[in-house]
């Protein structure tokens, strides 16, 4: 298992301090398709200098909400083309995974068909996935919880869809605080474990930092080991005092796993 936590520049240097292997930055915050090289050249070279030895192999926040992936508004092209873009600098910095969250973008506006936006989200996935295959990355799909998207919510939900679109470059990913959000059973978390190749975890108490690992945690990080996995886990939480925190987490998730 690698250790990594999701954050930008800002966080790096406290990250690679408490000891993980990597960190998960923003698509949207330092591989931005909508800006120009030289400003992505700048803020790469900042943000590796921050990192220092911290692997950069996953980004997140794939897509803005300005750019609708449900919905009448759609531009299949222009969302192709931002995939390329995000694709090729994910590589740049030694990337190999975007995580497709997104609730903004992939929202189903109110009045509009769910199943309709059901077939826009797998045609954009279809358009996407070999574009961002030529370029040696992984898209996977994020199920985020009720309150914060309205489809895709479960990791069920998003594993029909990844199977629906059938293609190597589209996985899936499962995150304890959205499952937990949900209440989703965890028996039915585990049964789409074997096709999940990224995972997002953090304290259930308001998306905290697991300075401790409490029984929900603890049972979805089991099922999870049980399930054979052995690839990245990013801790994804809120921040109280980071200095303090980051290395508590890193020893405490990685002496929770060694047992399990």
């Amino acid at each position: 298992m690698r250790l990594g936590a999701c954050g930008g520049t800002d966080r790096a240097a406290a990250y690679a301090a408490a000891g993980f292997d990597y960190i998960e930055p923003a698509v949207t915050g330092l591989l931005d398709p909508r800006v120009d090289e030289p400003t992505f050249q700048e803020r790469k070279a900042v943000f590796l200098a921050a990192a220092g030895d911290l692997a950069v192999p996953v980004f997140n926040c794939f897509y803005p909400g300005a750019l609708k992936i449900t919905g009448p508004d759609v531009d299949l092209p222009a969302l192709r083309d931002y995939a390329a873009i995000a694709a090729r600098r994910a590589v740049e910095m030694g990337g190999d995974t975007i995580v497709f969250g997104s609730g903004g973008a992939r929202r189903v506006p109110d009045g509009f068909d769910r199943s309709r936006a059901e077939d826009q989200i797998a045609a954009f996935l279809a358009e996407i996935a070999p574009v961002v295959l030529a370029m040696g990355v992984a898209v996977v799909i994020e199920p985020l919880h009720r309150g914060e998207c309205n489809i895709l919510n479960t990791v069920a939900e998003s594993h029909r869809m990844m199977r629906r679109v059938d293609h190597p470059a589209v996985g899936l990913l499962a995150d304890s605080w959205h499952v937990g959000q949900n209440g989703e059973a965890l028996d039915e978390v585990a049964a789409c474990l074997p096709d999940v190749t990224h995972i997002h975890i953090a304290d259930p108490a308001e998306r905290g930092a697991p300075e401790t690992v409490e029984p929900f945690l603890a049972d979805f990080l089991r099922i999870v080991k049980q399930s054979g996995y052995d690839g990245r886990i990013s801790v994804e939480c809120r921040w109280t005092d980071l200095p303090r925190q980051a290395p508590v987490v890193a020893e405490v998730i990685r002496s929770a796993w060694d047992v399990l």
